[in-house]
Parts: structure tokens; sequence; C-alpha cells
């Protein structure tokens, strides 16, 4: 994760032992309001999430998004961000209304899990031409 160039720490916390829900929502303090979310990525000093508080007004299903989400997080949580197992799904459409990208700086706690991909395109190498003899 890149460095934090705000005045306050971000607090990362862990579930609390007792808690049996998913394991892959995270509660975002952002600006003195509270975001039920799932963290796709953390990317330029931004997390860039989906919030499910917004599922109602843009009338998406939310048992689906868990679903989808629970199998993500049992089976490739490790490998890539959820956005790419919505667009493998035909979903990213649907979904990206709830897409809301949070600046570090501004972002006081986080419960729950933060995943970090390196999403980066791939690598160049520069190769020189040979000339002819």
């Amino acid at each position: 994760m890149n460095s934090i160039t705000s005045k306050f720490p971000l607090i990362i916390e862990d579930y609390s032992s007792d808690y049996t829900g998913y394991k892959f929502l995270s509660l975002i303090y952002y600006d003195d309001d509270k975001f039920l979310s799932i963290i796709d990525n953390v990317v330029d000093n931004f997390i860039i999430s989906y919030v499910l508080d917004f599922c109602n007004l843009y009338t998406i299903n939310t048992n689906e998004l868990i679903v989808i989400t629970d199998t993500w997080n049992e089976t490739n949580s490790k490998n890539y961000p959820i956005s790419l197992e919505f667009a493998r799904l035909g979903k990213s459409i649907q979904y990206s209304k709830l897409i809301r990208k949070f600046s570090l700086d501004y972002t006081t706690r986080v419960i729950g899990p933060i995943n970090t991909y390196q999403m980066k395109g791939p690598i160049k190498k520069r190769r020189r031409k040979r000339k002819s003899i």
C-alpha cells in the first residue's frame, strides 16, 4: 500500500473475535460517514470499493451480489480483485453504479479486509533493432 499523506494515520482493524458474518465486507469511515463496502483494490492513495449502502438506491439485487462475492472470496480473492470477477460474469456494468473511490487522506478507519493487488500493465522490454551488415 502507498504511504499515507494525511495528518491522521489510517487505522485498519480486523473483525472482533465474535464476528460471524461475511469475511469480505469492510466498514469504511470516510469524512465522518460510514460505508459498508467490498473493497476492490487500493490504487494511488485511493480505496476503490463497491458500496453496498447504494444497492437499494440503484435497485441492485443484494443477495446475488453477496453470493458472487462469497464464491470469489473462497476461490479467487488472492489472485485478482472482485471487479475482474464481475467482468468475467458480465455484471460489471450493473455493479459499476456502486463503485466509489475513497481518498486515504480523508479515510480514518477501516474495519475488515483491505485487498491490495499490483495491477500494473505488462512489463515492456525495449529491444534494439539489429542492423543488417
